[in-house]
């Protein structure tokens, strides 16, 4: 399994959504390079209502953790 350490600012700006009416909202952090392992980018998908996200992890535009 491959591990790739994400700057925290990143997951901060991806998780940190603000409370919006509606059924799904898309959370994207800017895309980091990441020395040895490319650009990676979080993207959380918050259901509206639930207390936790879908948080994504992908490098160089592929899903590399959910």
């Amino acid at each position: 399994m491959n591990h790739v350490l994400v700057p925290a600012f990143l997951v901060l700006l991806a998780v940190a959504a603000p409370a919006v009416e509606g059924p799904v909202v898309t959370i994207q952090s800017p895309s980091a390079a990441v020395p040895a392992y490319g650009t990676v980018t979080i993207v959380a998908k918050v259901q509206s209502g639930e207390p936790v996200a879908r948080v994504s992890v992908l490098v160089d535009g592929r899903l590399l953790a959910e």
